[in-house]
């Protein structure tokens, strides 16, 4: 399985009219061990709060805050799910575990390519909002079929060690994972190793 990486990473905020503002989304309390499913369910809840806020807000610049934030923390969500869940559920799930990786890759390429649509651009901005709708309605689907379907069969799988320590190389690549979309990035982690 994965080699054990430790939870500590940075995580600064800064405050806007009573709201908080993360630079590096739902990083854990060192120590606290949780799997991989909290850790990701995690992020779910954020990104629905996000949307909220962002829908109810008027003040122009705290709508920009929280569209880059939400921006961020998908971009950052999207290549951790990428990088280590889907790798994982193709490994361990014989039955179309392949099959539902691949579907979840697509949902995943969808959302970046919206998002890259209004990266770096004004909340002010032509469809900004439609945008940010659609994202936000494809996301609810995919986020679903990961939280009813996905989670439960790979932790069953996995196990509560194997959960912990997937939660924990998530949670570690999250400093490392980039901020902004990159739809024409590969999709898949490198080979890592070769058979001689």
């Amino acid at each position: 399985m994965l080699a054990n990486i430790g939870t500590v990473s940075r995580v600064s905020t800064c405050r806007a009219n009573n709201r908080t503002f993360t630079t590096s989304i739902f990083q854990r309390k060192a120590g606290e061990a949780k799997g991989f499913g909290d850790t990701l369910q995690r992020d779910h809840q954020e990104f629905r709060r996000l949307y909220k806020d962002f829908k109810n807000e008027k003040n122009y610049k705290e709508k920009q805050k929280i569209a880059n934030e939400l921006i961020r923390g998908l971009s950052i969500h999207d290549v951790i799910e990428e990088r280590f869940l889907y790798p994982a559920y193709q490994e361990v799930v014989e039955q179309k575990g392949k099959e539902t990786a691949e579907h979840s890759r697509k949902e995943h390429q969808e959302v970046k390519e919206l998002l890259y649509k209004i990266d770096n651009k004004g909340v002010d901005e032509t469809d900004f909002d439609k945008i940010i709708d659609k994202i936000m309605v494809n996301l609810e689907h995919h986020m679903k079929e990961e939280e009813q379907k996905v989670f439960p069969k790979l932790q069953e799988r996995l196990g509560e060690a194997g959960s912990i320590e997937l939660g924990n190389a998530i949670d570690e690549a999250r400093s490392s994972s980039p901020t902004h979309p990159h739809p024409s990035a590969p999709d898949t982690p490198p080979v890592l190793c070769v058979d001689t």
